[in-house]
């Protein structure tokens, strides 16, 4: 077969001539036992002076019965959700803690009945507490309870595993604490879409379960699935089920997480947002919000990327398989665009009924997917060789292509072939009449890798020279309201791959359009594309307007634009040092602003800093951003920087014995690596001077990298470039 895959321990494989010698380069009942309570953490013993009010509900609930017990289990205090949702109420003085708040019942805005399960939130401390009772707030407490740590910490660690295992739309850049936030015009969209789309998930498992016979109360399927996440992961480990809970709760999550991806949830086979949108003005009229304008964040992209790869492999569907290929480049103003057009209403069906098709499923195929989904974090990315055997024919001529991959479940032709293919086989082109390019996407349970390669004409005139690309990039608007959409779109003559930059990223085709959006701060996009005579760059900025100030009762009223203009706008700079570092390792960002009066983080942290300042980021594991918005009477200024995470990058190979001509090489001197975070376009190189070194390591920030390899012999004389490939720093 050709091109087949060395069986080596990266199982890739390069091969090159140099005009002596070749190169060979590889590498290159139901529920299970939940321990409750949980020991204190610097808790008060009895309340003083304590209050709590909030909102209750995932869609707002009103005229829901709320009661406080105290640590004994004793009830203190009773009352009713108003028609905002909202509650108050004043503990008696000497209360033991923590006291538990419960809400049942009512009426909910978006659905029209009654919570399925009580709401259930909890304070430790004394003082006026904000104490919101969701759907996020009871996992977080049935989490804790169930990991014997129901404390402070406890709670503040369960809310980073909910964000990391369940997140519905929840942004914890905005929302840090869903229980104690204080709902304000910010952030209530945030917590509406995110609360609704969580119990849309509970209500999804709880059909799937019951029609194949499982019967579990709603409360009873929350507190299952809390104690599934007690060891970080919602993935059955120490259950008492054979996992027919867990895989079925998978499924679901995975096809509501789409939804609101795209913009379009349902509940019970209805898109809600308008009902959303309704309930918001309820419970608060001033807020000209829109839960459309949330943001898919970076933790719910890579969350619906995860359970798209886990499912594929075991359900060879086709939305599953193209969801994921159209997600493999996304970003938080991307993602939404390239997802809508293949969630189309089939596809949502199809995707809706997943859960009960896995809960009705045999022994094998759930065993199947459960191991898909304990394993899916430590799977290797596949691997992906496409060749053909002739890159240069005449008009009108064919070629015959040839692909393997490993760790691969499914792979997609794109480009001038397209339809799903077998992880490796053969193919002969269709006539080919100009210049065309071949991708192949692979997807496994790692990743998704692709491999391109292209066909060329042969030349009517030997001094014939490749002209340079040519990039129209285009924005159906170059001016839009906070929050607002764009769509951008491209088009190209003479290219064969293009390459995102500014405020998209990855690869891009050749054309194409994209919706980016909701945008909140100016942005310019960029695209660079590369054929045979080079490369060529185009950009874009969108400019976004500033947003409309609320007036608050009883705070000064808005500057006037006079009264803007007479004052200085502020500044802000903000630095990282180091701004790359290993994993783990920590880094320091230092902060000073002009003409500000209050700072707030976002990004890679958060909450409210002062005017200037430094904060040290500790055991960083990703490369992340870091946001600084400075805000004063002149207006408000921006800054932002990105410490990079250091990864490793592992590269292994055969050394060469041969010349071409057969003959034995004596004069290997050694290889030159090249790489880069551009296919062709490399960045980097490193050369190897002892020709017995088979293998190394380069530490570089983690991310993608495009890799080929060069021979030396003992002169100097260096070789062509190998084939590329992908390889990835983790």
């Amino acid at each position: 077969m050709v091109g087949q895959i060395l069986e080596q321990d990266l199982g890739w494989t390069i091969r090159h001539q140099l005009s002596r010698f070749i190169a060979v380069v590889a590498g290159v009942s139901i529920l299970s036992a939940c321990s409750g309570g949980g020991s204190t953490d610097s808790m008060d013993a009895y309340s003083s002076n304590l209050s709590v009010s909030g909102s209750v509900g995932d869609g707002p609930l009103v005229n829901a019965d709320i009661q406080v017990v105290d640590a004994t289990g004793n009830l203190v205090i009773a009352t009713t959700s108003d028609l905002t949702a909202g509650y108050q109420l004043v503990i008696p003085d000497r209360t033991p803690l923590p006291v538990t708040v419960t809400a049942t019942g009512g009426t909910d805005l978006v659905t029209g009945r009654a919570a399925e399960f009580p709401l259930k939130a909890i304070t430790f401390g004394s003082g006026p507490v904000t104490l919101n009772m969701t759907p996020y707030t009871t996992l977080a407490v049935e989490l804790a309870s169930c990991r014997n740590e129901l404390n402070p910490k406890g709670l503040k660690k369960a809310w980073t595993t909910i964000d990391e295992q369940l997140n519905l739309g929840w942004r914890s850049d905005q929302v840090g604490d869903p229980m104690t936030a204080a709902i304000d015009i910010g952030n209530v969209a945030t917590i509406l879409l995110s609360s609704e789309a969580l119990g849309e998930m509970f209500r999804r498992i709880h059909k799937a379960v019951a029609g194949a016979g499982l019967d579990i109360a709603p409360e009873d399927l929350v507190t299952y699935l809390a104690c599934d996440l007690a060891d970080g992961r919602l993935d059955g480990s120490g259950t008492a089920t054979g996992h027919r809970l867990t895989v079925p709760a998978v499924a679901a999550k995975l096809s509501v997480q789409l939804e609101v991806l795209a913009g379009n949830l349902h509940v019970d086979d209805q898109p809600v947002a308008d009902a959303l949108d309704s309930a918001m003005r309820t419970i608060m009229p001033a807020s000209e919000a829109s839960v459309l304008e949330v943001a898919p964040s970076e933790a719910l992209i890579n969350q619906v990327s995860e359970g798209l790869r886990v499912f594929q492999g075991a359900y060879p569907d086709t939305e599953l398989l193209m969801l994921e290929i159209a997600l493999r480049d996304a970003t938080e103003t991307t993602a939404r665009g390239l997802i809508q057009p293949n969630l189309d209403t089939a596809a949502r069906i199809n995707l809706d009924s997943l859960a009960a098709r896995v809960a009705l499923a045999d022994d094998a195929l759930h065993e199947a997917v459960w191991q898909r989904i304990v394993q899916v974090r430590d799977a290797r990315a596949p691997v992906v060789s496409l060749s053909a055997d002739n890159t240069t024919v005449s008009p009108g001529s064919v070629a015959n292509l040839s692909w393997a991959s490993s760790d691969a479940d499914q792979c997609v032709a794109l480009g001038n072939w397209t339809g799903v293919r077998n992880t490796e086989g053969l193919e002969r082109t269709e006539p080919v009449s100009a210049r065309s390019s071949y991708e192949l996407v692979c997807v496994g349970l790692g990743g998704t890798r692709e491999a391109t390669v292209v066909v060329e004409i042969e030349s009517d005139s030997a001094n014939e020279t490749d002209r340079a690309p040519t990039v129209t990039l285009t924005a159906s608007s170059t001016q839009v309201p906070f929050g607002g959409n764009i769509e951008l779109a491209w088009s190209t003559v003479d290219a064969d791959s293009c390459s995102a930059t500014g405020g998209w990223a990855g690869a891009r085709g050749i054309e194409g359009t994209l919706l980016i959006g909701p945008l909140t701060i100016n942005q310019t996009y960029g695209l660079d594309c590369r054929g045979p005579g080079g490369t060529t760059s185009e950009s874009i900025t969108i400019n976004v307007e500033v947003q409309n100030l609320v007036e608050v009762p009883g705070t000064d009223p808005a500057p006037t634009p006079s009264e803007q203009e007479s004052e200085a706008a502020p500044t802000v700079t903000l630095q990282a040092s180091p701004a790359t570092v290993d994993a783990g390792g920590a880094s320091v960002l230092s902060w000073s602003s002009t003409g500000a009066d209050s700072c707030t983080a976002s990004g890679g942290w958060n909450g409210s800093r002062s005017n200037a300042g430094s904060e040290a980021m500790t055991n960083l594991t990703q490369t992340k951003t870091f946001s600084l918005n400075c805000t004063g009477p002149g207006g408000s200024a921006i800054a932002m920087v990105s410490i990079a995470v250091n990864g490793s990058l592992v590269l292994n190979w055969q050394a060469p014995t041969q010349n071409v001509d057969g003959s034995a090489l004596t004069d290997l001197g050694g290889y030159r690596l090249y790489y880069g975070s551009a296919s062709r376009d490399y960045s980097d190189s490193l050369e190897i001077t002892d020709p017995a070194v088979v293998r190394k390591e380069l530490i570089l920030p983690r991310g993608t990298y495009y890799v080929a390899m060069t021979s030396l012999d003992l002169d100097g004389n260096e070789s062509a470039y190998s084939n590329e490939v992908v390889k990835i720093a983790q």
